[in-house]
């Protein structure tokens, strides 16, 4: 009997840990980051506060969470393993495309603009930002340029700055034009057209030589 409990308990749990993210989801989307309290959360949930505290001790582990998760969406699989790198074009292109889902999304479009606009109270939200945004997607990208080194015969002197150079040609003026709201997220040709020119300079500097 307490066996049937315990395994009925478990979805239940997960279900709330859903819902509080998801109630957290909105509130930002809705108000910005500095509307994103732990009461508001709760009676956003449906929780107790003592429920929402067993989950996510600080707003700030709720944010991480939010920004993990929707890194993880797009990311889709494991660039360490998981990427077939014997077209070294069609990986790279799979990458381009996937990082521009990223940063045009909605929720990260307001999230930068929540960072960006962030007051005291709100800094301390930046660091599980970077670490579970920007610094995830980036330790992404060198294990998939390790393979490409390893198994392409592509050379880097730095892999980091290599890094560097592939996600500053994806980003382009565009990305800070929406940034600061001159212009909005690039159609689906623009894209096409930004990856197409970022990989091909990419493997000119970087690939093998023919």
């Amino acid at each position: 009997m307490s066996k049937n409990k315990t395994n009925l308990g478990r979805p239940k749990d997960l279900k709330k840990r859903e819902s509080i993210l998801s109630a957290a989801a909105a509130i930002f989307m809705e108000s910005g980051l500095n509307a994103l309290h732990m009461e508001h959360v709760a009676k956003r949930a449906g929780v107790s506060k003592a429920t929402l505290y067993n989950h996510f001790k600080t707003k700030e582990l709720i944010f991480e969470h939010l920004i993990a998760q929707k890194t993880e969406e797009f990311i889709e699989v494991d660039f360490a393993s998981q990427i077939d790198v014997s077209d070294p074009v069609k990986a790279l292109n799979f990458v381009g495309h996937n990082y521009l889902g990223i940063i045009y999304s909605p929720e990260a479009s307001a999230m930068r603009r929540s960072i960006i606009g962030a007051d005291e109270a709100t800094k301390p939200l930046i660091q599980p930002y970077m670490r579970s945004g920007p610094q995830k997607i980036f330790g992404e990208l060198m294990s998939l340029l390790a393979r490409l080194e390893k198994e392409s015969s592509f050379h880097f002197s730095d892999r980091s700055n290599a890094c560097d150079l592939f996600l500053t040609m994806l980003r382009n003026q565009k990305y800070l034009n929406e940034i600061f709201g001159f212009e909005g997220a690039p159609t689906q040709e623009e894209r096409e057209a930004i990856v197409d020119r970022a990989v091909d300079v990419f493997i000119r500097y970087y690939g093998p030589i023919a």
